[in-house]
C-alpha cells in the first residue's frame, strides 16, 4: 500500500515538472519549427534545445534507465530504429540521438495531436501504414529531407506500440531508407518501458527500463530490402524480450 502511495505522489510530482518544461521550453521549440524548411532543418539551435528538452523530460520522470552499448555522440547521418512499447520510447530515442539534426518517421495520427501535432507536421514524415500509396509518399518525403539536409532519421518499424513485451514484425520501410540514402542503421532495443508507462496509464510504475544500443548495420549493394530487414530484426530477436 505504501509503495502504491509513493508511486502516486512521485507521478504527480513528475507531471508537475513535465508540465513546467512544456510551459517554458515547448513554445520556443514550436516557434522555431515555423521557420522555412531550409532554416529549421539546418538549425543546431532547434535540435540542441530539443535535446535538452528530451533529457529534462526523462530526468523529471524519475525512471531508472540502464543503457548499454556505444553511447558516443552520433555526429553523422544515421537511421535509428527501435521496438516500441511506450510513449517513453520517443524520449529515450531523442536522448540517444542527441542534438544532431534529424527527422522522425512517425504515424500520421500524431499530426492530429493537440500538443505535438504542429511539431510533427513541420519536422516529421507522417506515415499512414493503412494506405500503401500514402505510406510510400511519406517515406519518399522523409528520404528527400534526409538527403537534402544530411539529417539522421528515427523510426519504430513495428508500426505501433505493443505492451506484451514481445518483438513484432518489422515493416521494411527502414531498409528502403537506409539503402536509398546509404546511411548506417543503429538498432536500439528498449525493454520494460511498457511496464513503466503503458498506453492509457496515468501513473508511472516503479520499474527499470533497459536499453541496448546495437552496432551499426549497413545495407549491402546486393542485399534486398527483405534480407536487410531480416538481418536487423535478427539482432533485436537476439536481445530477448522484457526483463523479469
Amino acid at each position: 500500500m505504501l509503495k502504491k502511495v509513493i508511486s502516486i505522489f512521485k507521478s504527480l510530482f513528475s507531471y508537475g515538472l513535465i508540465g513546467s518544461l512544456f510551459l517554458f521550453l515547448w513554445p520556443p521549440i514550436l516557434l522555431l519549427s515555423l521557420l522555412p524548411r531550409r532554416y529549421r532543418f539546418r538549425s543546431r539551435c532547434i535540435f540542441s534545445l530539443l535535446s535538452v528538452f528530451y533529457n529534462l523530460i526523462l530526468f523529471s520522470t524519475f525512471v531508472r534507465i540502464k543503457i548499454k552499448g556505444d553511447r558516443q555522440k552520433f555526429n553523422q547521418q544515421i537511421l535509428f530504429v527501435s521496438n516500441h512499447q511506450s510513449t517513453l520510447d520517443i524520449i529515450i530515442m531523442g536522448k540517444i540521438i542527441g542534438s544532431f539534426p534529424h527527422v522522425w518517421f512517425a504515424k500520421y495520427e500524431l499530426g492530429k495531436n493537440f500538443i505535438m501535432g504542429l511539431w510533427m507536421r513541420r519536422m516529421s514524415a507522417l506515415v499512414d501504414y493503412r494506405c500503401k500509396y500514402k505510406s510510400s509518399k511519406a517515406l519518399l518525403r522523409g528520404i528527400s529531407l534526409m538527403k537534402k539536409y544530411k539529417l539522421s532519421g528515427a523510426m519504430f518499424p513495428e508500426g505501433g506500440r505493443y505492451t506484451d513485451g514481445k518483438l513484432h514484425p518489422f515493416f521494411k520501410g527502414f531498409a528502403v531508407i537506409a539503402k536509398r540514402i546509404g546511411c548506417p542503421v543503429v538498432p536500439v532495443m528498449i525493454n520494460n518501458a511498457y511496464k513503466v508507462y503503458p498506453p492509457g496509464s496515468i501513473f508511472l510504475k516503479d520499474e527499470t527500463i533497459y536499453v541496448t544500443i546495437g552496432p551499426a548495420f549497413v545495407c549491402k549493394s546486393n542485399e534486398s530490402y527483405d534480407e536487410f530487414t531480416k538481418r536487423v530484426y535478427g539482432w533485436f530477436a537476439q536481445q530477448g524480450t522484457s526483463k523479469k
